[in-house]
């Protein structure tokens, strides 16, 4: 089994959530771990949210994202990913999907 991480955090060079203004606050996002576990030509994805409240951990991330794509049912892979051999590719772009 392949496994694929991707971490977004929006928490990098900030300051604590409690010592920003109410400007900054607004503006602050929530940082995400995805993950895509493959066995074959299939694939399942696990999204973990961070509130932008909380600090970001990429551990925990992981552990909750995995947890999240061992729930979740199978895709199939297309063929000409597994074919071209742009399985990362194909992972990133829908992991992008997955959290907007």
């Amino acid at each position: 089994m392949k496994t694929f991480f991707l971490h977004v955090n929006n928490h990098k060079n900030r300051k604590s959530y409690r010592r920003m203004s109410c400007r900054e606050r607004k503006k602050a996002e929530p940082s995400y771990t995805v993950v895509a576990l493959i066995e074959d030509n299939l694939i399942r994805f696990g999204v973990a949210k961070c509130s932008k409240e909380d600090n970001f951990s990429k551990a925990k991330g992981r552990n909750l994202a995995v947890k999240q794509a061992l729930l979740s049912d199978y895709m199939n892979i297309p063929d000409y990913v597994v074919e071209k051999g742009i399985l990362g590719t194909y992972f990133t772009t829908k992991a992008k999907k997955l959290i907007r």
